[in-house]
């Protein structure tokens, strides 16, 4: 009974409570972590890995899309075109050679070009080997181009990916019709530029991936990976999980289709990533997990030793500034003085909040990228919607949009070649940007068209930020030094939120609508959008 009551105080005092304290809450948790570590963290980390490569692959479907949209834009400049028009009804060849198979494959990189009248009769050809491009009419899309269906005004004109004469091509045709759209078409015209290891090369150096293409029985591929694509097209004709992505080894691939022109399951585009980073990254949390957990059993063990004021002081206060750092949703550095082991502990913390601030830093640069014109480094694009968004949610209740367009832009290109013109972008951008200043926020939304959103606008403040745009672009010496024949000058457009839309898309075509009223007017001047 003696020693049995004797064991029933040890239990009850405050050491033993102490030291099965300290047993219980820090071994077993980190036991768990470590556990926890090769199931929950390789997930969670895995999760994160396909998250990347389905987000860089996003991005260069955008990038190749933007490719087809080129060619079509390109497309619909020559064919939409009055000359063009009367040319190919006189049936005038010579025109066409100038301006198209002698211009575009210097000037534009165009690989194939083919220009028909309504009678199918080549008026212009490039790129083609005989007859061949008999087969190319017969692509659904282009013949109902050729037959009619797109005669008119439209936003697109149908392009994609096409093979033809065993490569792959970016496609873009158009029907040749009057600028004014008042006449049948007379014709067409087919662009292609050719998919190359280069240019996939280029795209995927772009955003740090390889990139594999793979079409009938042929493989197109950034050259450092051309093996392994060969390799991996080889052994897995099926396989990976129902998002298409693959694991192998030290590397992650997504595969997805790619439509051509026709809307045809036609190819598919493999994007390549490394896992090097992400399986460092577990091993080195792996390997800290062993050595804390190995480190603090030590630690334990000599405070048992010890006495349970050297335990509880320094656990206690280091628990506290973990719990203020809860309580305050921050990380940062926790200072302490107690034994060597416990500063051990600490500085690996510290060192792992470090790690953390640093990679959060990183992801802002990342989405600070993903967001910016890289020309311009004004927004682009593609975060008008969420910028939109955000303003809506922050309430605001009124907004002006400013949809601006460079007047005679592809004169500047043609007399001083794209550098020059890549300069004027970025002084009229830096311009529009120093106007905008606090008043909202300035987008490069294509080519040479901004758009600028002003917030809690009135109307006429709204157009006066317009005309102060436009006149401080004619009074730019910066500007005006590259001005071809007559001043550089730039046409407005304007259109408000809610009383034009609700929807951003809906006020950006608004004011892009009054953009192109004062262009029909004489350009360089503003024009707000009426019903």
């Amino acid at each position: 009974m003696r020693r049995l009551r004797t064991l029933l105080n040890k239990i009850n005092s405050i050491e033993f409570n102490v030291q099965a304290s300290l047993i219980v809450v820090s071994i077993v948790p980190l036991i768990i972590y470590f556990i926890m570590n090769n199931v929950y963290v390789t997930n969670n980390f895995l999760k994160m890995e396909m998250r990347n490569i389905a987000f860089g692959e996003k991005q260069i479907m955008e990038v190749i899309d933007s490719e087809g949209k080129k060619m079509e834009r390109m497309a619909k400049d020559y064919a939409i075109w009055d000359e063009a028009y009367e040319r190919i009804g006189a049936k005038h060849v010579g025109w066409f050679k100038e301006n198209f198979s002698e211009w575009l494959p210097k000037g534009q990189g165009v690989d194939l070009i083919i220009v028909i009248d309504k009678n199918k009769e080549i008026m212009d050809k490039y790129g083609l080997e005989n007859d061949s491009y008999f087969k190319i009419l017969n692509d659904k899309a282009i013949r109902e181009v050729l037959e009619g269906k797109y005669d008119g005004e439209f936003e697109e004109y149908p392009y994609g990916l096409k093979q033809f004469q065993g490569e792959l091509y970016f496609i873009a045709v158009c029907p040749i019709m009057l600028i004014d759209y008042s006449e049948p078409s007379n014709g067409l015209v087919i662009l292609g530029r050719k998919i190359t290891n280069q240019m996939l090369h280029d795209i995927g150096m772009k955003y740090g991936y390889g990139l594999c293409i793979s079409y009938g029985n042929k493989i197109l591929a950034t050259p450092e990976w051309i093996d392994n694509c060969n390799d991996f097209l080889g052994r897995n004709t099926k396989g990976g999980n129902e998002e298409g992505i693959w694991l192998r080894n030290s590397k992650i691939i997504k595969s997805t289709i790619i439509n051509d022109i026709s809307n045809n399951n036609y190819c598919y585009l493999y994007t390549i990533g490394s896992r090097d980073m992400f399986l460092t990254t577990l091993d080195l949390i792996r390997q800290n997990g062993y050595w804390v957990l190995v480190l603090t059993s030590i630690i334990i063990i000599g405070m048992i030793i010890k006495s349970k004021n050297i335990i509880v002081k320094p656990i206690k206060s280091f628990e506290e500034q973990i719990v203020k750092m809860l309580q305050d949703s921050s990380l940062g550095h926790i200072k302490m003085e107690g034994p060597r082991e416990i500063m051990s502990l600490t500085t690996t913390f510290n060192l792992m909040a470090d790690t953390l601030r640093f990679h959060k830093d990183e992801n802002s640069s990342l989405k600070a990228r993903s967001i910016t014109d890289g020309l311009t480094s004004l927004y682009n694009h593609s975060f008008i919607f969420d910028y939109f968004q955000s303003k809506i949610t922050d309430g605001i209740k009124e907004m002006a949009v400013i949809f601006c367009d460079i007047d005679h832009f592809k004169k500047i290109n043609d007399t001083h070649g794209h550098v020059i013109g890549d300069e004027v972008l970025k002084e009229v951008a830096s311009l529009i940007k120093n106007v905008m200043s606090e008043n909202g926020a300035a987008f490069r939304y294509g080519g040479e068209e901004f758009v600028s959103i002003i917030h809690s606008h009135e109307a006429k403040h709204a157009y006066e930020m317009a005309e102060d745009i436009r006149l401080k672009i004619v009074g730019s010496k910066e500007i005006q030094k590259y001005c071809v024949d007559s001043p550089i000058t730039i046409s407005i457009g304007l259109a408000f939120y809610p009383s034009d839309g609700t929807e951003i898309d809906t006020i950006i075509n608004k004011a892009d609508q009054a953009m192109y009223d004062a262009k029909e007017n004489g350009r360089n001047q503003t024009h707000v959008y009426t019903n």
